[in-house]
Order: structure tokens, then sequence, then C-alpha cells
């Protein structure tokens, strides 16, 4: 049905792997962790470097990558078209790092941001044989976060977790449901964001 299809788009749009760095970072924030308590302006300037190098930069990159023909539509490039968007994406994100390698003193967001980091590698080399789903890889990567801090700082945030599940269910689907992936290859980006960023988060 047309209708499905069109639900499924919206969602592949808004719930795309580029917000989602930020929108781990602002959950962080508001996690009740030590994070939760640090000054206004540093989460600004945190949440703001976050966004930037992470959403809005790669993001405007995408006109070219469409009028290039790297992209055709939400994930039915070819994985080969999509090594371009990557390799840039992958540079901005390891700017973005090492900037906040140097200047957030917080071992969990700097872990989060290199498990982000981490995990659009993982994309970029698994695409020179297989087309993994990023999508579920971004939305992997939140989950790994709020285990990573379920079990760091004994937080329950069982109600981001519920949220996080449903969103990857709806991902999952929507990518399906657009044949943009085949169910391992979405399984894969789901177990491999979770496992990147529980990872980096928890032993960083």
């Amino acid at each position: 049905m047309k209708s499905e299809k069109t639900l499924a788009e919206i969602i592949s749009v808004v719930f795309n792997p580029l917000i989602m760095p930020t929108l781990g970072i602002i959950m962080l924030l508001q996690s009740g962790s030590f994070l939760t308590f640090l000054p206004a302006q540093v989460k600004y300037s945190i949440l703001f470097i976050t966004s930037a190098s992470t959403f809005i930069l790669p993001a405007s990159f995408l006109p070219i990558f469409y009028y290039k023909g790297f992209l055709h539509g939400l994930g039915a490039e070819s994985r080969q078209k999509r090594m371009i968007p990557l390799l840039l994406i992958l540079v901005i994100y390891t700017i973005g790092y090492l900037w906040v390698y140097k200047h957030v003193p917080s071992a969990t967001i700097r872990g989060f941001w290199l498990g982000f980091t981490l995990g659009v590698l993982l994309v970029f080399v698994i695409s020179f044989f297989w087309k993994i789903s990023a999508h579920m890889i971004g939305i992997g990567g939140i989950i790994g976060l709020i285990l990573a801090l379920w079990i760091r700082y004994q937080i329950n945030l069982f109600n981001f977790l519920i949220l996080a599940f449903v969103v990857a269910g709806l991902l999952g689907a929507s990518r399906l449901r657009l044949n943009a992936h085949n169910i391992w290859q979405i399984l894969g980006g789901f177990l491999g964001g979770i496992l990147v960023v529980l990872f980096t988060v928890h032993f960083f």
C-alpha cells in the first residue's frame, strides 16, 4: 500500500542515522547521571558541537550527493555508491571526536563519540562487501548507550530503553518495507550498533 510506504519513508527520515548522535547526547545530559548537573553553558556547547558536526554539516552535503548520483533515495543506492558519502561523514565525525577528546573531560561523552564514530567506520568497511543498515546501527547505538549508562551508573533508564526498542522496531520494519535492506542486514546493523557503543561507553 502507498500509505505504508509513505509512513516508512517518514520514519526513515525522522530517525535517520545522522540525528542519532544528537539524540544520544540529549539523553546523556538528561539521564540523571552527573552529566545532568553540568552548567547550562557547557551543555549547550557540547550539544552544539555534536549537532553541528554529526548532523548539520554532513546533511549539508546531501544535495550534492543526490546531484552527483551517490544517493538515489532512502537507502535505494547500491553499497558501492554509498562509499563516498560514508567516507566524508567518517572524516567529519573523526575530526569532531578529536575535538571532543581534547576539550570535553567527560569519559562517558568521549566514549559515546568514539562509539558512533566507530559505527560509521563499521558501515564503511562492511559496505565494501555487504550493505549493512546504517539506520539500525544508529538506533542500536542509542540502545547500547542506554545499557552502558544503566550498567555503569546504576541509573534506571527503563522508559528510554522501551522507547528506543519501539523506534528500532519501526525503523527495521520501515527499511524492510522500502526494500532498502534484508532482515540480516537490519539485524547485523542493530547488533553492531549496540555492541560498539556499549563497549566504548562502558569500558572507555
